[in-house]
């Protein structure tokens, strides 16, 4: 398997959970519209109680339903029968996809994947689902859970992966200081905040860096189109967006 994922012209211009102010998150309409302006989508993935694989952000479905419930308790089929929210909490026809569902409607989007289930073994069943589907060459899996991205890589998929949380800490606290040697790493990927815990980490030096190390950086979540370009200027190679069309018209 040769992924195509990075081979797309620069900059990657992702929409954060689809284009999420035309439609609910995460759901099919907000990938649709999303797909009509860039080739990228962020997304995040769960599982419900009996194992299927579902496109959604939050662990409960508070937020997205108005239902109070985990949405790791709640069966598949139980979860098809809810509707998303819409802005200003104005009920939607539109339910939770499961993973396989989205990524078989767009086959030729590029899915940036955080995988936000702890559960042991979840990793198993994403692998089998990207081979069931053949969607394996245009996925990168993220995983800010160290412990999911170490588990997912010890598969030896050769799917593309990001940087977790500790990997980003370790690389940007030997860029600070520059003791010893870079820390090794298996990401091709850095996404990142511009700042974080007070630290800015929207630095030239440590994206030449991350080049360095054959590592693209991609910022997250950059609305505003200015900020974007100087991002891109400062040699970014990608900006995660709520406003996918704000951020293209720069380019």
């Amino acid at each position: 398997m040769s992924s195509t994922f990075f081979k797309l012209k620069k900059p990657r211009i992702f929409a954060h959970r689809g284009y999420a102010l035309k439609a609910p998150e995460n759901s099919l309409p907000a990938f649709s519209e999303a797909l009509s302006i860039c080739e990228y989508i962020e997304t995040d993935l769960h599982a419900t109680q009996d194992g299927v694989l579902v496109f959604h952000h939050d662990f409960d479905l508070k937020r997205s339903c108005g239902v109070d419930k985990n949405l790791a308790d709640i069966k598949f089929s139980e979860l098809q029968k809810l509707r998303l929210l819409g802005t200003g909490e104005i009920g939607t026809d539109e339910k939770i996809p499961s993973a396989e569902e989205a990524l078989t409607k767009f086959p030729d989007a590029h899915w940036n994947i955080e995988i936000k289930d702890p559960r042991l073994k979840i990793e198993d069943d994403v692998l089998a689902l990207l081979k069931k589907l053949g969607a394996e060459e245009r996925v990168l899996i993220a995983a800010e859970n160290d412990e999911i991205m170490q588990r997912f890589r010890a598969l030896n998929s050769n799917i593309p992966t990001s940087a977790s949380h500790l990997e980003v800490f370790r690389i940007v606290q030997w860029a600070m200081t520059g003791i010893g040697e870079p820390p090794k790493t298996l990401a091709k990927a850095f996404q990142l905040p511009t700042e974080y815990s007070g630290i800015k980490l929207d630095r030239p030096e440590l994206i030449a860096l991350a080049h360095q190390l054959g590592i693209e950086v991609h910022y997250w979540t950059i609305n505003d189109p200015l900020v974007a370009k100087k991002l891109l200027e400062s040699g970014a190679d990608g900006i995660i967006t709520d406003a996918p069309d704000l951020i293209s018209k720069i380019l």
